[in-house]
C-alpha cells in the first residue's frame, strides 16, 4: 500500500539531516554562510603546489568578509605550522630516495646490455630525466625550510580573516566545555571523540575539534547565520566513512545541531571539495587548481584505524554534495558500528 505524502514529508522533516541537501539549500549556504576553516584546512595549503595555492588564497581573499576562524583552530594552526613545514620536507626527502634507488636499478642494468641503445641513448635520458627530478625535489624542500624563517603563507592567511578571530574563551568556560566534551566522547557523539586518547597537553588537547565545534556553534547563533566549515579532519567523528576509507558525507549528527542550535542550515566540506565547489559556486579557478584538487580528493584516505570493523549490512542515504550515494560506516545513534573490536586511537 501506497504511503500518504504527508507521512512522507513528516519523515523527512524528523530525519532532514539524512537526507541529501537540496539544491536550495546549497544555495542557500553558498550564498550566506559564514565559512570557517579549521586548522587542518589551512595547514592543507602548505601542501599544495605554489600555483594552486596562490589561486586559492585568491579565491578566498574575494570573499574574506565571510570568512571567521574560531580562536581554538587559530591557536592549532600556529601551533603545529612548523610540524606540518617539517613534515613536507621528509616527503621530499623520502621521494629522493626513491628516485636514487631507481637510478641504482638502471645503473645496474646498462653495463650488461650489449644494445648501445640502451646503454647509451636510453642511460643519458633517463639520467637526465632523473637530474631534473631532484633538482626540483631539492628545491621544494629548500623553500619549504625558509619558510620557518620568513612565511609568505602565513602572512596572507593571517591578512585573510583579519580581527574576523574569536577571542580566547574564560577558563571556566573552557572547563565547562572540558566536561561535556568527556561526556560526549563517552557516548560517541561527534565532533571530537576519535581524539579521546590524546594526553591533555596544552589548550584543547583532547577536545580541539570539540571546543572549535562550540565557537562556530555560538558564533553562528549570535550572527544568525548559517555556516559551512572546511576541514581536512578524515575521521569518524566528522564524517560518514565507506568500507575504501573514503568520506561519504557529514555527521548527520553534527547538521542536526547545528540547525536545533541555530535554526540554520549547516555543512561540512574537505578542503579539497570545498575547492572544487568554489569553483562551480563562488568563482572560477585555473583548471589545472582543479584537477590537483580533484585528485588529492580521490586519493586520500580516511584516517580510520585498522581494527575498526565497518559493517557492510549498514546503508547510508546521505552522499556528500555534489558527490554519489555510497555505503556509511556509523549508526543513527553517533556510536560507530564496532561488530569485532573497540575504537582504538
Amino acid at each position: 500500500m501506497r504511503q500518504p505524502a504527508q507521512a512522507n514529508t513528516i519523515m523527512k522533516n524528523v530525519f532532514a539531516a539524512y537526507y541529501p541537501p537540496t539544491e536550495e539549500r546549497l544555495a542557500e549556504l553558498w550564498q550566506d554562510a559564514v565559512i570557517v576553516f579549521d586548522a587542518s584546512a589551512l595547514l592543507n595549503l602548505y601542501t599544495y603546489s605554489d600555483s594552486t595555492r596562490n589561486a586559492i588564497l585568491d579565491l578566498l581573499e574575494s570573499i574574506k568578509d565571510r570568512l571567521w576562524l574560531p580562536y581554538q583552530y587559530a591557536l592549532e594552526f600556529h601551533r603545529n605550522r612548523r610540524k606540518t613545514i617539517r613534515g613536507q620536507q621528509r616527503e621530499y626527502r623520502s621521494a629522493s630516495k626513491v628516485v636514487d634507488e631507481i637510478r641504482k636499478s638502471v645503473s645496474r642494468l646498462t653495463p650488461c646490455c650489449r644494445d648501445r641503445y640502451i646503454r647509451d641513448e636510453i642511460h643519458q635520458k633517463f639520467e637526465a630525466l632523473v637530474s631534473e627530478a631532484k633538482d626540483g625535489l631539492d628545491k621544494r624542500k629548500d623553500e619549504h625550510e625558509s619558510l620557518l624563517k620568513d612565511d609568505p603563507h602565513r602572512e596572507r592567511i593571517a591578512a585573510l580573516f583579519g580581527n574576523r578571530v574569536g577571542g580566547p574563551p574564560a577558563l571556566d568556560q573552557q572547563d565547562e566545555r572540558a566536561t561535556e566534551a568527556d561526556k560526549r566522547y563517552r557516548l560517541y557523539i561527534p565532533p571530537g571523540y576519535m581524539d579521546s586518547k590524546k594526553p591533555a597537553k596544552g589548550v584543547g588537547h583532547p577536545y580541539g575539534d570539540y571546543f572549535g565545534w562550540c565557537e562556530v556553534l555560538q558564533h553562528s547563533k549570535e550572527k544568525n547565520r548559517p555556516a559551512i566549515v572546511v576541514t581536512d579532519e578524515r575521521k569518524p567523528d566528522w564524517w560518514l566513512i565507506d568500507n575504501d576509507r573514503k568520506v561519504v558525507s557529514p555527521r548527520p549528527e553534527l547538521i542536526s545541531e547545528f540547525e536545533a542550535i541555530v535554526g540554520k542550515p549547516f555543512y561540512l566540506y574537505t578542503f579539497d571539495r570545498f575547492v572544487q565547489e568554489s569553483h562551480e559556486r563562488l568563482r572560477k579557478l585555473p583548471e589545472d587548481a582543479v584537477l590537483e584538487a580533484k585528485e588529492r580528493e580521490e586519493f586520500a584516505p580516511a584516517l580510520v584505524s585498522d581494527d575498526l570493523f565497518l559493517d557492510d549490512d549498514l546503508e547510508s542515504d546521505v552522499p556528500e554534495a555534489g558527490g554519489e550515494d555510497k555505503r556509511g560506516a556509523t549508526t543513527s545513534g553517533g556510536k560507530p558500528s564496532q561488530p569485532k573490536s573497540k575504537l582504538k586511537n
